[in-house]
């Protein structure tokens, strides 16, 4: 433990942190963690470093998160084949994407199997608040809930200023709102005081009316005990008269002995119940901050996508380990998108009708997947990807457009 301002390259000097293997900038503003990278670059120099020093920059900020990822992807695509090894890997990361990505990852299926259970149309998500958690949390839906057996996933925001949220939103993503002809998020921002008004009756069948009814809810409003509050009084208006049996996803800062409790999801199978997340002690671990944990699928898709590993004979683990030590090459974009795809994969082995075995239970490595299936999961997977590109900031070209709009005409 060291005292001192670890923006200053004193600081970090005295603490030996550019001899270092990783170095994690974990402040709360997201400025000082910018300023932690640049001291160490200024430390370590033009000196040589096999592998380079890896600095994990934590943000808050999306839009400072994908300029800082935007600023590696420029790097990289700035050296040249004969330029000497990097000295600083920068690796941008934000917990509030590790939280909503594990998230999905764990209960992609859990939505879409009570969606369906309700005979709902698409995957609706109820947000009350919109803070960074419940943000990252749409942005993931809209990137990789895509099945073939609903329509594109929706958001309904519920905060005292709707306006004002919606108005953010729209600024952080305005690429995805520019071209509604290929998509645009099905997000919609109402008003809803937590401190003057009550979850009751006459709330959801206002959420009703204009939205529909909810597959499953969030509470992030930015402060944990009102978070506790609110789920509380959801969880006992979506269970009076089994109106909004749905699974309710309460953010939290730290695990508490409530959501130890009375968290823990169990509930039988048209019930509402709770379930925790967002916790710092869950995100804030060596495995998934410096060894990448959550991208392991992400790259393993990356070079099946690259090398044509999926033609080949089925691959062993030790394969599979492997494929993943060129991950910190990929430029940024590129990296983002498989996340998306690896996070989507759980809801195509749900539609092929496919679960995660159980500790206990024996199952299939090699799952299968109907022919008849594969036509509309590759539309539904063409579908996802527009929408994990214009979302993640991409912008199509004029021409690119409009073919995509006759190719979707002629196969509808």
């Amino acid at each position: 433990m060291l005292a001192g301002d670890a923006g200053l390259s004193e600081t970090l000097q005295a603490a030996r942190a550019h001899h270092a293997a990783h170095v994690v900038a974990f402040e709360r503003d997201d400025t000082t963690n910018l300023q932690i990278e640049a001291a160490l670059r200024r430390l370590v120099g033009a000196g040589r470093r096999k592998p380079p020093l890896s600095v994990h920059v934590a943000m808050r900020s999306p839009v400072l998160l994908r300029e800082s990822r935007e600023m590696r992807s420029a790097e990289m695509r700035a050296r040249k084949a004969d330029d000497p090894p990097l000295a600083i890997d920068s690796k941008p990361f934000s917990l509030d994407e590790m939280s909503a990505r594990a998230l999905l990852q764990r209960e992609s299926q859990v939505l879409l199997s009570r969606a369906k259970q309700l005979g709902h149309e698409r995957v609706h998500l109820l947000c009350f608040g919109f803070d960074v958690d419940a943000e990252a949390l749409a942005v993931r839906v809209f990137s990789s809930l895509w099945s073939i057996h609903f329509g594109a996933p929706r958001v309904t925001v519920l905060a005292p200023d709707a306006a004002g949220a919606e108005a953010a939103f729209r600024a952080r993503y305005a690429e995805a709102f520019a071209t509604p002809a290929l998509w645009s998020p099905d997000i919609a921002f109402m008003p809803f005081d937590w401190e003057l008004a009550s979850i009751g009756p006459a709330l959801m069948q206002a959420v009703e009316e204009a939205r529909g009814a909810p597959s499953a809810a969030v509470v992030a409003t930015g402060a944990d005990p009102r978070n506790i509050q609110l789920a509380i009084a959801l969880k006992r208006a979506g269970n009076s008269g089994l109106r909004w049996p749905i699974p309710i996803f309460m953010a939290e800062t730290s695990v508490s002995e409530f959501s130890r409790q009375y968290a823990s999801g169990e509930g039988g199978a048209y019930y509402a119940f709770l379930r925790a997340f967002g916790a710092h002690q869950a995100n804030s671990t060596r495995k998934r901050v410096i060894e990448g944990a959550l991208d392991r699928g992400a790259a393993i898709a990356h070079e099946h996508y690259q090398k044509g590993l999926g033609k080949r004979e089925p691959m062993s683990m030790r394969a599979l380990q492997a494929a993943t030590r060129d991950w910190g090459e990929v430029l940024e974009t590129y990296r983002a998108a498989n996340r998306a795809v690896s996070d989507a994969a759980m809801v195509k082995m749900w539609d092929a009708g496919w679960r995660p075995a159980g500790k206990k239970e024996k199952g299939e490595t090699e799952p299968t997947i109907a022919d008849d299936l594969l036509p509309q999961m590759a539309q539904r997977e063409h579908d996802r990807w527009v929408a994990e590109r214009l979302i993640a900031g991409w912008r199509p070209l004029r021409r690119v457009r409009s073919a995509i709009m006759i190719s979707w005409r002629t196969t509808s």
